[in-house]
């Protein structure tokens, strides 16, 4: 450890390292927080459909269509 420990900015990146482990820790206890909330909620599977309507260029049609 002594020899990994001696490289300049060591500090910063076991400060980096240690944060980043704590805040994936947390995101984890937030989401395991969700689930008892969303318990009761069911996901249904959505259809998207296009309709394609075709206009005419000219003077007579409206704007917003």
């Amino acid at each position: 450890m002594s020899i990994v420990a001696n490289f300049q900015g060591f500090k910063y990146h076991a400060l980096s390292s240690f944060c980043e482990w704590l805040m994936s820790f947390t995101f984890s206890l937030f989401f395991a927080s969700m689930i008892f909330e969303l318990r009761n909620y069911e996901l249904e599977s959505v259809k998207i459909r296009r309709i394609v309507i075709a206009h005419e260029n000219n003077e007579q049609t409206p704007l917003l269509a």
